[in-house]
Order: C-alpha cells, then sequence, then structure tokens
C-alpha cells in the first residue's frame, strides 16, 4: 500500500497504475493522467484531482471527501460506494455517464447500487 500522502503528483502519468488503498490524502493530482487507474479504497480525502484524466478509472469505495474535481474528467469510471461527502465540482466536470455537474446532480447515482437511476460504467 503506498503512501503518497500530500505528494505533488502534478501532471503525472499514473495511466493504469495499480493504487488500491494508497495514502493519496491532500496529495496534489491536477492535470494527472490517471486513465482506467486501480484507486479501489483510496484515500483521496482532500486531494486535488482539477483537471484530472479519471476516465475508466476504478474509484471504489475511494475516500473522496472534501476533493477538489474541479473539470476533472470521469467517463466510464466506477465510483460505487466512493465517498464524495463534501466533494467540489465545477459545471466542467465530467462523470462517468459523460453527463456534467449542476447544482442538482444526485452523486448518488454513480456511488449507491441501490439508487432507482443507478449508473455503472459495466451495465452500458
Amino acid at each position: 500500500m503506498a503512501n503518497l500522502e500530500g505528494a505533488n503528483l502534478y501532471r503525472a502519468d499514473l495511466q493504469e497504475a495499480d493504487l488500491m488503498m494508497a495514502n493519496l490524502q491532500g496529495a496534489f493530482l491536477a492535470n494527472a493522467f490517471l486513465q482506467k487507474a486501480t484507486l479501489t479504497g483510496a484515500n483521496l480525502q482532500t486531494a486535488n484531482l482539477t483537471s484530472a484524466y479519471l476516465q475508466r478509472a476504478s474509484l471504489v469505495r475511494a475516500d473522496l471527501r472534501e476533493a477538489s474535481l474541479y473539470w476533472a474528467n470521469l467517463p466510464g469510471a466506477d465510483l460505487v460506494g466512493a465517498n464524495l461527502e463534501g466533494a467540489h465540482f465545477s459545471e466542467g466536470t465530467r462523470f462517468p455517464d459523460g453527463t456534467t455537474w449542476t447544482p442538482d446532480t444526485d452523486m448518488a447515482r454513480f456511488t449507491d447500487p441501490d439508487h432507482p437511476d443507478f449508473w455503472r460504467p459495466n451495465a452500458q
């Protein structure tokens, strides 16, 4: 389990990286390339993921509390069980289904399998 707490990973190429259960709390991951990365169970509390490329990444049960996801690209990402409490989004944030954030976005649609409109990448 990697400990990258507070690390500066600006524009890092972490495509397909295995960061399962990694501690990335407070890490600076702006513009990082995380396509198809495994971040299952990772601690990303307060991490800066502004404009990060997270297409088809596994964020299952990831802790994203208070994370900055402004302009983040998440198409195809798996967010099942992710904790997004207090996470920050912008109108440029693209979600797993390709939609963009609005103040009315119901994040449980991506995180809670019991949600009536649940969306999961492999179901599409």
